[in-house]
């Protein structure tokens, strides 16, 4: 057996005719932070842990028709923003996002930052990351499964200021 036995299963039978399969997942792949500056100091936008009282407007929708996941909100009534994110239906293995920052009230200085954070990975183990001029990337593993490997890049550009 590649694994170790799990502390708890809802299969036992399983143990029987091999191991538990049991899912690793990728680094979060997503994340692209906007950072701002005012009178009160630094504000980061992060998916992840951003403050809920911050957020207003919040409208988030799936389009049955074509699979497109569509957010947007206002952040500290300062910025509209506008998230679309979709999977490939035909290459699993690909996912865009697209996002949108628009000023409420004047034109502000934004600043983006991309980045793949090992830790939002479950039961996987980190074999290589880096950048170069194309983008950021990061090749993870399963726990216990030699024979496959994962790789999340990411890469974006900047339209219109």
């Amino acid at each position: 057996s590649l694994q170790e036995t799990l502390p708890a299963t809802n299969f036992p039978e399983l143990y029987s005719q091999g191991y538990d399969s049991v899912m690793a997942s990728i680094p979060y792949w997503a994340q692209l932070d906007v950072i701002f500056e005012d009178e009160t100091g630094e504000h980061v936008f992060n998916p992840q842990s951003v403050d809920p009282m911050d957020i207003t407007g919040y409208n988030q929708n799936m389009s049955l028709h074509n699979g497109v996941v569509h957010t947007s909100l206002t952040w500290l009534n300062k910025l509209e923003i506008d998230i679309e994110v979709f999977v490939h239906k035909k290459v699993e293995t690909l996912a865009v996002m697209g996002m949108s920052i628009r000023p409420i009230n004047s034109p502000m200085n934004v600043t983006l930052r991309d980045s793949l954070d090992f830790q939002t990975s479950q039961r996987s183990w980190l074999k290589d990351l880096g950048a170069d001029d194309e983008g950021i990337y990061m090749v993870v593993q399963p726990e216990n499964v030699p024979t496959s490997k994962a790789a999340v890049f990411s890469s974006w550009d900047v339209e219109g200021s």
